[in-house]
């Protein structure tokens, strides 16, 4: 790629580190992705590679988020929007709305996606059109909003098609999320064998792991099954780096609100304050049921939501979030 660029004068300016940081990145050594990203970044800007220098600042984007860094992703983003002033960049707008949608669905706020994102996905006409990367977007949209059945069948039509091979690992990785929040354990199981053996060649991790608790969840329940053929350390690995993920995520959405003057603490309803200060006194579900007069199933219930408002994925982290953010 440097010889092709120094003799298409430059047209690819940046690629070859922009390429490697890429790869980097989705085998989740976001370390050494980074400063690659950068330096491809900067030689793609001074060249007026705008496309380029947009993917860039994209990859930046999603390892600040790994990271928990809610100033860094802001930032990243901030400077894909200066790009919407290059009027060479001719593809700006579209590429942006991507970027725009791929950060609010790591906010966990899919009202916010761009409208056209939120759209019945696009027919296939090639793996490098810029469709395929806005039906990326429109799955993680499905996803958000529980619109399993529109997804699915998207995943399906796409099996039977040439695609890239990250998005491709990245859409079978979240079928099989599906497929558990669906509470169907054998499909879920199988189509994560089968984003594994896409994945395994090339040791493609990212996908997994940016799936956060969901990911966590899947893997804990992989490993309790004798037989299954995933190796165990791979899934005690990618296990164990999607729940630092979870974490991330989970400080960058409290970062996001409260830099942005909205309600950044956990809303709770009475009950399930009752039931997190129980819990943070080191109760039992059981004893918990007892000294609130609730069944075992109730306290479940209420310990699931709490997980869920609060972005945590184990007790330890209820305990620690409750502590910060004062909530007993």
């Amino acid at each position: 790629m440097k010889h092709t660029s120094h003799c298409l004068y430059g047209c690819m300016e940046g690629k070859d580190d922009l390429t490697l940081g890429e790869l980097l990145f989705y085998q989740g050594d976001v370390r050494a992705a980074g400063p690659l990203l950068v330096r491809g970044l900067k030689r793609a800007r001074e060249s007026k590679q705008y496309e380029l220098a947009h993917r860039g600042l994209f990859y930046l984007m999603r390892i600040a988020v790994s990271q928990g860094n809610c100033a860094h992703a802001a930032e990243a983003l901030s400077d894909m929007e200066t790009l919407l002033d290059e009027n060479e960049y001719t593809m700006r707008f579209t590429t942006y709305d991507i970027a725009l949608g791929w950060y609010y669905y790591a906010l966990c706020q899919p009202e916010r996606i761009p409208g056209w994102l939120k759209e019945k996905f696009t027919p296939y006409g090639h793996a490098y059109f810029i469709e395929n990367f806005a039906n990326q977007v429109k799955a993680r949209y499905c996803y958000l909003t529980k619109n399993y059945a529109q997804l699915l069948a998207y995943m399906e039509e796409l099996k039977r098609r040439e695609s890239i091979l990250y998005g491709r690992v990245e859409m079978l990785s979240m079928e099989a999320c599906v497929y558990l929040k669906m509470k169907d354990k054998t499909k879920a199981l199988a189509a994560l064998q089968e984003a594994y053996a896409n994945a395994f060649p090339n040791v493609i991790l990212m996908p997994f792991i940016e799936l956060g608790k969901d990911m966590r969840t899947l893997t804990a329940t992989a490993l309790r099954e004798p037989d299954y053929n995933i190796p165990k350390p791979w899934l005690e690995e990618v296990g164990r780096k999607s729940t630092s993920y979870a974490k991330h995520q989970g400080t960058l959405i409290f970062d996001y609100k409260k830099a942005n003057n909205e309600d950044g603490e956990a809303v709770l309803s009475s009950r399930e304050s009752d039931v997190l200060r129980d819990m943070y006194h080191g109760l039992s579900r059981s004893e918990i049921a007892t000294n609130q007069n609730l069944s075992i199933n109730t306290v479940k219930l209420y310990i699931n939501s709490i997980y869920e408002k609060l972005n945590a994925c184990n007790i330890a982290d209820v305990i620690r979030i409750a502590a910060e953010r004062k909530l007993v």
